[in-house]
């Protein structure tokens, strides 16, 4: 899954592999890890809902990841982007 915005000029994108669960972002084709592949924690979650938060520029992106409790591979994950706390974007996919 791949979610690109552009945020105050910065290109900003949210990237998702399914097949590993590894969650990345890149600022301007900077890139950062938000979830890693070797952490235990994406593959042996709890909560339901987890929080990243990311500094593009003076603006705080906040994404709130849901994911499925069962099956969590195989199900569609929802993806709420928020920008200084207001909704700007939420999709859904693995």
């Amino acid at each position: 899954m791949r979610i690109q915005l552009d945020i105050d000029g910065n290109e900003f994108e949210v990237i998702r592999d399914s097949f590993t669960g590894e969650m990345t972002y890149r600022i301007n084709g900077k890139r950062g890890v938000l979830q890693r592949l070797t952490s235990l924690n994406t593959h042996m979650v709890i909560n339901k809902e987890l929080q990243y938060d990311v500094e593009v520029g003076d603006v705080l992106m906040t994404i709130l990841h849901e994911r499925p409790r069962l099956f969590a591979a195989f199900r569609d994950h929802k993806f709420t982007i928020l920008r200084d706390g207001d909704v700007i974007k939420i999709v859904k996919g693995r």
